[in-house]
């Protein structure tokens, strides 16, 4: 029978599950609760668990502490810290230089059938325990600070290449309205020529104004356009009178 503390404040109610697991699905394993860390040292003065499963956080002290206090007091044990947060990355780099066998968060959440097969895992190998896996130098310390580093400036990547896309989106989008203004303008020049064309073709055949006042009529057409498009504006401005606002600009 493989013996594992649950160190939780609320640890009743899941021992409570996993031992009816456990019983039901003979898989050998006893979980015992410990509502503070305290109760827990107490227990380790008369018996040494399997496997110890921690939640990560109490008032007053951090996880990392727990783990060094345990591993004084005995360092075959194994243990697991839990987390129903995210990753805490600072926290995860401690929990690794004391010697934790894993870490779960909320990311991984894990069903029973992983639960008890982890377990499983953890408590039939001696290379679990702290006195294996804790880390007495800085270099490990330096290398995961170094991932950590990693991942925030990831972050910043991810933001920066979100950015890129949104302007990228954005010179889409005005290319796009370029492209129908430049369309539009075809299909207006277009337009006014044929009017123009027409225009001038029926005052030479039908009228007596003869050629020039074909010319003239298709340049009075052809400035009432202008204004229209706002271009003949822009000739005024250029014209030695315009306005003096036009002048401004």
């Amino acid at each position: 029978m493989k013996v594992v503390f649950i160190v939780d404040a609320n640890s009743e109610n899941l021992t409570t599950d996993l031992n009816a697991i456990a019983k039901r699905e003979k898989l050998g394993f006893r979980f015992t609760p410990f509502p503070s860390p305290e109760q827990l040292f107490r227990a380790l003065d008369e018996g040494v668990p399997d496997l110890i499963l921690l939640h990560h956080h109490w008032p007053g002290v951090k996880v990392a502490q727990l783990l060094h206090r345990i591993g004084e007091a005995n360092s075959a044990i194994r243990v697991i810290v839990f987390t129903g947060q995210s990753l805490d990355i600072s926290e995860l780099i401690e929990c690794v230089r004391f010697g934790a066998a894993d870490y779960w968060t909320e990311r991984g959440k894990l069903d029973h059938a992983i639960v008890f097969r982890k377990i499983e895992q953890y408590c039939h190998s001696s290379a679990w325990t702290i006195e294996n896996l804790k880390v007495p130098s800085g270099s490990l310390l330096q290398l995961l600070s170094e991932a950590e580093r990693s991942i925030k400036e990831r972050g910043r990547l991810d933001g920066s290449i979100a950015k890129l896309r949104s302007q990228l989106g954005e010179l889409r989008s005005q290319e796009h309205r370029d492209m129908k203004r430049t369309i539009g303008s075809g299909l207006k020049f277009l337009f006014n020529s044929v009017v123009l064309t027409c225009a001038f073709i029926a005052c030479d055949r039908y009228t007596t104004v003869g050629l020039g006042g074909a010319l003239a009529l298709v340049g009075i057409i052809a400035s009432f356009f202008l204004f229209l498009e706002g271009k003949l504006a822009e000739a005024i401005f250029k014209w030695k009178g315009g306005s003096a606002k036009l002048k401004a600009k």
